[in-house]
């Protein structure tokens, strides 16, 4: 029950970012679950350091591009407006689109998560829940605990509630969540949503409201001792997803869900409408005056630099290896650390060379060994888009005023697209083999630095480069937690790949894939003429 505590905390302080904020959210799905929502969000960003002043309007825009550019699962936004409010809030409003409803997240703003899948009966289920996995445990008191234990641990439970509820309530006081559902089907059954007219189902949270609940909640030592009892589990489980609080929120004691039967229908074609918007996104973008560098960028195939210059210069005339004694730690030389702006984004450099390097008085300032004249440090930003690297040349004599020519080229790998794939494997169990990309599960075995989770080594028949995500799910369908730990090559086009996840994995499963296709080894041209040597352009 501590760990339940610990999780409200946890899920407070994500929202601790933004403080008296409320959301509307308007969603139209698909059958397939893809779908649009006209998001809307009325927030104050919290100042959580001492220190200068930002301009409003600037925190603001910032506020508004870590939304576009941070949000998960958001294929492109359309209809973006942002504006600061009298009482100082920052109100946003957009459309979304999005692919898979289930992997839609906004950034900061959200705490409805929405599951939108196929149901067994038939048909398909909306569920708004957090994050849950199955409890375990059993009824009964747990091995060991006596019932004077279990009171002992009931008192601990309220008073870490005490210590927690100032801060919990300072946030979720002003915090109201709304959001409304437009279904590709009918509505068979709903339980804990509000019908409004068109069938058109929607849910409320109120922040105040829920503490309220949480008062009640704690006043009862059933209810806590329920939570002693069994599994304690409650780390693995979103508070919004107790059948006990939704029916006091909401009204019923189970989840907050809908069941669609009778004929799906898409609701909009959603390969017309995202193209649209991806095609009006920069347009949009200038038009806020927002950072135009959120746009997605076509995949670099070639060409050139859209721009580059200097961004450092490290001199060194002393290295005296015997002794010791080297200014930064580095060779005797001139270096230049170069960024540019790359015709498109690409996926890792995997090489480059200086090919010239010429003083104004025409010595040439190319490195004597062959290794000195490979690109150093290469490092891609975070949108792939834009890189810095190095290039070392010979230290300029004393009669070099600038640099007349310094030229070469970047080597880096890039796709065409990305296409998913099922790996074929339906058990989770070493030697198992896939119907595709010559997936194997080598081994899977409990993690030996961290007690409880296990490790699994699947090889793949594909370079590391060319895996862009993995999905596991088990065999009733629901998501798995996994996370990439690392890889290994075996050879020019085969990867072992290692995946970890909190608990044993189950007997049964699949494996989704989304891997870059057409990949393909390019080279960019760089080349600088006439700078100064601090850097500078003449």
């Amino acid at each position: 029950m501590k760990k339940y505590f610990q999780t409200l905390i946890i899920f407070a302080s994500i929202l601790i970012l933004f403080s008296c904020m409320e959301t509307k959210q308007d969603y139209t799905l698909n059958p397939d679950g893809s779908g649009k929502v006209i998001f809307q969000a009325r927030f104050q960003p919290m100042k959580l350091g001492m220190g200068k002043d930002k301009d409003p309007a600037e925190e603001m825009k910032r506020s508004v591009s870590d939304i576009l550019q941070k949000s998960e699962g958001v294929t492109t936004w359309e209809d973006v407006s942002y504006e600061l409010t009298d009482d100082g809030r920052i109100h946003f409003k957009g459309t979304a689109f999005f692919k898979d409803i289930n992997k839609l997240k906004f950034h900061n703003l959200s705490m409805i998560k929405a599951e939108f899948k196929k149901s067994p009966k038939g048909g398909m289920v909306l569920v708004i829940k957090g994050d849950e996995k199955k409890k375990e445990g059993s009824a009964g008191k747990p091995s060991g605990m006596t019932e004077e234990e279990i009171q002992q641990a009931i008192k601990k439970e309220k008073m870490s509630y005490q210590q927690s509820k100032p801060m919990m309530s300072a946030i979720l006081s002003g915090m109201k969540m709304e959001a409304s559902f437009r279904l590709p089907g009918n509505i068979a059954r709903s339980i804990n949503f509000l019908k409004e007219k068109n069938d058109i189902l929607s849910i409320v949270f109120d922040g105040k409201k829920f503490m309220d609940v949480m008062d009640k909640i704690m006043e009862d030592d059933n209810y806590i001792r329920q939570f002693i009892v069994e599994g304690k589990k409650m780390d693995q489980s979103s508070p919004l997803s107790d059948h006990q609080v939704n029916k006091m929120m909401y009204g019923e004691e189970g989840p907050v869900q809908a069941n669609i039967a009778g004929q799906l229908k898409p609701l909009f074609n959603y390969k017309t409408e995202v193209a649209r918007a991806k095609k009006d996104y920069p347009a949009m973008l200038k038009k806020l005056d927002l950072d135009e560098t959120l746009a997605p960028a076509k995949p670099a195939r070639g060409g050139k630099f859209k721009a580059l210059k200097v961004a450092g210069v490290r001199i060194v005339n002393i290295a005296d290896w015997d002794r010791n004694i080297r200014a930064f730690h580095a060779d005797q030389g001139y270096t230049l650390s170069l960024v540019g702006d790359l015709p498109g984004a690409i996926l890792k450099v995997t090489g480059g060379k200086l090919e010239k390097a010429v003083a104004n008085n025409n010595e040439n300032l190319m490195p004597e060994k062959e290794w000195d004249r490979d690109i150093k440090f290469p490092s891609l930003s975070k949108d792939n888009k834009a890189i810095i690297f190095e290039v070392m040349m010979k230290l300029p004599g004393k009669n070099v005023k600038y640099i007349k020519d310094v030229s070469g080229y970047l080597e880096y790998i890039s796709s065409g697209g990305t296409s998913k794939m099922d790996v074929g494997l339906t058990e989770f169990k070493e030697g198992v083999k896939g119907t595709s990309l010559g997936s194997e599960i080598l081994s899977i075995k409990e993690d030996q630095w961290k007690k409880g989770s296990y490790v699994m080594e699947l090889k793949m028949d594909i370079e590391n480069e060319a895996l862009k995500e993995v999905t596991f799910y088990d065999d009733a369908g629901q998501k798995m937690d996994v996370y990439r730990l690392g890889y290994s090559s075996q050879g020019t086009k085969s990867t072992v790949f290692s995946f970890s996840l909190n608990g044993a994995f189950p007997a049964k499963g699949r494996i989704q894939t989304e891997i870059y296709k057409d990949l393909g080894t390019f080279r960019v041209p760089f080349s600088l003429k006439k700078i100064s040597l601090t850097g500078k352009k003449l």
